[in-house]
């Protein structure tokens, strides 16, 4: 069983890491708007034709896609972080409980 220490030390690195990925999820988020911005009108293509137009527009499409899906994994990812620390000490609490529980005298 972990010390109350450990299990401190535990939990704040989870926590932590957990703040990591969601400042990854935010940069990853603030690309993808930054990107989804890069539009183009046909007039500015106008003088390669609209295939380098559609390409462009595919290409800016796919990468703020691509943006968006990681900060939504990153967010995921923190979520899931905290949850394993939620749950790591739910767990430990509920063993000390027990392991208390155990040694007490009954009458």
């Amino acid at each position: 069983m972990l010390s109350p220490e450990e299990i401190r030390v535990a939990s704040e690195a989870l926590g932590s890491d957990a703040v990591v990925w969601d400042g990854v999820s935010s940069t990853l988020s603030t690309a993808s708007s930054a990107t989804g911005s890069m539009r183009s009108s046909d007039a500015a293509f106008c003088w390669k034709g609209d295939e380098l137009f559609a390409q462009y527009t595919e290409i800016v499409e796919a990468v703020s896609t691509y943006l968006s899906d990681g900060a939504s994994a990153a967010s995921d990812g923190a979520q899931a972080l905290r949850d394993v620390r939620d749950l790591f000490i739910a767990r430990e609490d509920e063993t000390v409980s027990t392991i208390n529980g155990a040694w007490e005298v009954q009458l």
